[in-house]
């Protein structure tokens, strides 16, 4: 194990109405997914079949294309600079090399008909299928040239819209036509992986995005919230979550991520970016009288801490 200076910060958390929405950058074409490699902001546009880049430290920003002439990209997965993408109408998942200048696209898996969601942990990548008739989640070993795809759940029915790890779950949206869509999990170590709800009244739900502890989640004209088109966030660790409205007036929000404690939001409709700050993300340090003491340092297996105190609230970071 790495040495690693272990930092004890009491984490105090904020909650606030609905945070202020604000453009980032305009002119797109229907954009739907989203993912950042530095300050670099990476968008699929579905109809523009392109992947272009932001950096959003600039006042102005311009956008400049990565790659174009895709199928329907229907969610990204950026890990390192290794870029992997979905289409919906597809039968590939694809990747791309972002450290290159001029990157190609490169098939790492076919069969995959009409994904719709990815999701990675290790070198196991998990991909749903909406094609009607199969729908299904299906995983495969992204490090193999010619991976098979092997099924894990059979979602009877009905679509997964999108997915994301946390922990030993993938987290992801059940969609029904005709009723609320949920939120739901399932355990990747189970011997026999099933869906768990975790939130029923996500109606036209679209997208998740994971930040900690928190899921936050699109919602297309939503009619539990006065058919508002709105960002609602919940907490993971709950056992009953509920949902809060962090973001309204949004034209049609569809993918999500973050950076720091700005939420960034693609507004399909809307064809341009918008962002908004989450103060529940926000951290504050502070100097401790007591002594604390965390060892062994490195450590293989196990860590000790001496000198907390009961009345206070730690989250220790490696």
């Amino acid at each position: 194990m790495k040495n690693t200076l272990l930092t004890t910060l009491l984490t105090i958390i904020y909650f606030s109405a609905s945070a202020q929405v604000t453009d980032v950058y305009t002119s797109l074409n229907f954009p739907t997914n989203l993912g950042f490699v530095g300050d670099d902001l990476y968008i699929g546009n579905i109809l523009g079949r392109t992947i272009v880049k932001i950096d959003v430290t600039q006042t102005n920003p311009t956008a400049t294309t990565v790659i174009s002439g895709l199928s329907q990209t229907r969610d990204m997965l950026i890990d390192g600079t290794t870029m992997y993408l979905a289409g919906f109408g597809s039968n590939n998942v694809i990747k791309i090399d972002l450290s290159q200048a001029n990157p190609t696209a490169e098939t790492v898996v076919s069969g995959v008909n009409s994904a719709y969601g990815l999701a990675k942990s290790g070198n196991t990548m998990y991909a749903s299928i909406t094609s009607s008739g199969s729908e299904r989640i299906v995983k495969f070993d992204v490090s193999l040239a010619n991976p098979t795809l092997t099924d894990v759940i059979d979602t009877q029915n009905t679509q997964i819209t999108d997915m994301q790890v946390s922990g030993n779950y993938v987290y992801a949206i059940q969609f029904f036509p005709a009723s609320d869509d949920r939120i739901v999990r399932f355990d990747m170590t189970a011997t026999t992986p099933t869906l768990e709800t975790v939130l029923e009244d996500g109606f036209n739900a679209d997208r998740i995005h994971i930040v900690g502890d928190y899921l936050y989640f699109s919602q297309a004209a939503d009619p539990n919230n006065a058919g508002l088109e709105i960002v609602q966030r919940i907490n993971i660790t709950d056992s009953n979550p509920t949902a809060t409205v962090v973001a309204t007036a949004i034209d049609d929000p569809d993918g999500l991520t973050h950076k720091g404690n700005e939420i960034y939001i693609a507004e399909f409709r809307g064809n341009k970016i918008s962002k908004f700050t989450d103060t529940v993300l926000s951290t504050k340090d502070f100097e401790l009288e007591d002594k604390i003491a965390v060892y062994p340092n490195p450590a293989k297996n196990t860590i000790k801490i001496n000198g907390l105190k009961k009345s206070h609230s730690y989250t220790i970071y490696s």
